[in-house]
């Protein structure tokens, strides 16, 4: 009785392109700043969501829309209010926020939040995660799981070796 054996099949290109892409997009932010330096914040926010422009071809999903306004809200506190209307979305603001500073603020508008620079900087990283979590999403739900799961594995394997190289 013959049987006939399928050829392995060679993987298509453009997804071993995306899943290296992937890979290499969710190891720069644990290699290159960790969240401390601004510059590679905005330059993972934009290969982010660059990435995501390539690998997402479809539509926003209810999903991505919600988290779209997370985004919004990170944002939001940077828009700078009248002291009545922030007084009233935070009453203690300006007390904490004089009590940080050196010099006293007598602003008459002031945005939410404390420290400006450091929220702008923490919704670039916010924009770049969820930007490469529905690419990931995408990515994963047309193929490519087992080398994603072997690439993060190998990812986690080599951090914890140079840090117990460090240590």
């Amino acid at each position: 009785k013959a049987t006939t054996a399928t050829p392995p099949r060679r993987p298509d290109s453009r997804q071993t392109f995306r899943v290296l892409a992937l890979t290499t997009l969710l190891l720069l932010p644990l290699v290159a700043f960790g969240g401390r330096n601004p510059t590679m914040a905005v330059m993972f926010a934009i290969l982010s969501l660059g990435y995501a422009a390539v690998a997402i071809p479809r539509p926003m999903q209810p999903l991505d829309w919600s988290l779209a306004l997370l985004v919004v809200a990170v944002v939001l506190q940077l828009i700078p209010l009248p002291a009545v209307i922030g007084n009233l979305l935070s009453p203690r603001a300006a007390g904490v926020r004089s009590s940080l500073s050196l010099v006293p603020n007598a602003a008459a508008w002031q945005s939410l939040s404390i420290e400006p620079r450091l929220t702008a900087q923490a919704a670039l990283e916010l924009i770049g995660v969820l930007s490469l979590f529905g690419a990931a999403r995408e990515q994963l739900a047309s193929g490519g799981v087992r080398r994603v799961s072997r690439a993060i594995a190998m990812i986690g394997l080599s951090i914890g070796y140079f840090r117990l190289q460090v240590l």
